[in-house]
């Protein structure tokens, strides 16, 4: 019988409920996970009792008490929580139950909770090594660090959408309704907040425009960002959309762009830049956290110094170097082809071969209370 495991997440892009990464790891990585067990995804989303496949929405009132109420019911193999490190005081398992956080500030309220939990899990060593540093009560606690993964399916370099990068970069710029100049093209996306390294970027951004690149950002978040981007847009410097970007505009310009800007400042794994690196668009990074865990010299401009002389460095690069470094990075192993693994062997659990889903009768239980959740 297949092990069954529960992930509980406040976020899922299958639910239609994300603000930021995480929605989409869990949903990614809970399908890779799927070659060993049955995986069961607990979230908001938007429509209580609504399914997506293995994905179960539970609406935003009495998220946890609901959430729990199902796992205890099912009583599953594993617990994965990626929500509120306090869920754990509402179950009633035998079984490992693990913790993985993004940031600091996720599991800085629980900090008394957080060492009940089998292991804690942040999303890349080195950002596990920096949370040691600087908070000294996370040396006590299970803490391990393990590196993501992208969908492989989802983001393929080879798709009808993006397929070879010099129709990708046609079909982006005719998208956007503008002459290709043949300037060197390089995009940031995501979240406007200061361990992005937006400073940078703007500070940048002059530089980048005289030494020959177009820079696109998408991106919303701090106001004071947004306005200093709105007015390098209406003066020509760069070109800013305020707002996130949307996939489809993800996968083409990830494809057509040259460069990704990852100046973080902190970073604890650098989904985004891993992303592009996937689609043979190289970034210029700083290497901290997970970057550093991702990226080197070989498969990236590192910026020793400031943005805009690592910036003016890469746009300058013979095609020969650049497309060595464009080579190593759609030959490294980004997705979760590669890296799903030591996330199977952190759970322990005896794995099997894929056979028939030992959760169809669980589900079945499972949508009376969810209905009946909705009527009270």
């Amino acid at each position: 019988m297949r092990k069954h495991i529960v992930i509980v997440s406040e976020e899922s892009v299958a639910a239609g409920r994300y603000k930021c990464g995480i929605g989409e790891v869990v949903d990614s990585m809970a399908s890779a996970l799927r070659q060993f067990y049955d995986v069961t995804v607990l979230t908001m989303g938007y429509v209580p009792g609504g399914r997506m496949g293995h994905t179960v929405s539970l609406g935003e009132a009495g998220f946890y008490v609901r959430a729990a109420r199902l796992i205890n019911e099912w009583q599953p193999d594993l617990v994965h929580n990626f929500a509120r490190a306090d869920l754990i005081h509402k179950l009633h398992v035998d079984c490992p139950v693990i913790l993985s956080f993004d940031q600091w500030s996720d599991v800085e309220p629980f900090l008394d909770i957080v060492p009940e939990y089998d292991h804690v899990v942040t999303l890349s060593n080195a950002y596990a090594g920096e949370c040691c540093v600087l908070h000294p009560e996370a040396l006590e606690w299970p803490l391990k660090g393990i590196i993501l993964g992208i969908d492989p399916a989802y983001y393929n370099p080879n798709s009808w959408l993006t397929g070879d990068r010099i129709k990708a970069r046609e079909r982006y710029y005719q998208y956007r309704g503008i002459e290709d100049k043949g300037d060197v093209l390089l995009v940031y996306t995501g979240r406007l907040v200061p361990e992005k390294g937006i400073d940078a970027i703007i500070d940048a951004a002059r530089a980048i425009r005289d030494a020959g690149g177009e820079l696109v950002i998408y991106g919303q978040g701090e106001t004071h960002y947004e306005d200093a981007l709105q007015e390098l847009n209406d003066i020509g410097v760069l070109t800013y959309y305020r707002r996130m970007v949307n996939y489809v505009e993800m996968l083409m310009i990830l494809r057509a762009a040259d460069y990704y800007l990852a100046p973080s400042v902190s970073e604890v794994c650098g989904l985004q830049a891993m992303k592009a690196a996937h689609f043979g668009c190289v970034p210029i990074t700083t290497g901290v956290g997970g970057l550093g865990e991702n990226f080197n010299s070989m498969n990236s401009i590192m910026v020793n110094g400031c943005l805009s002389e690592a910036c003016v460095r890469a746009i300058n690069l013979g095609s020969l170097e650049y497309g060595g470094l464009q080579a190593a990075c759609l030959a490294g192993e980004w997705t979760w082809n590669a890296r799903i693994l030591p996330w199977v062997e952190l759970y322990g659990l005896p794995t099997a071969p894929r056979s028939e889903s030992t959760m169809d009768g669980r589900r079945v239980k499972a949508a009376p209370f969810a209905k009946k959740a909705v009527a009270k």
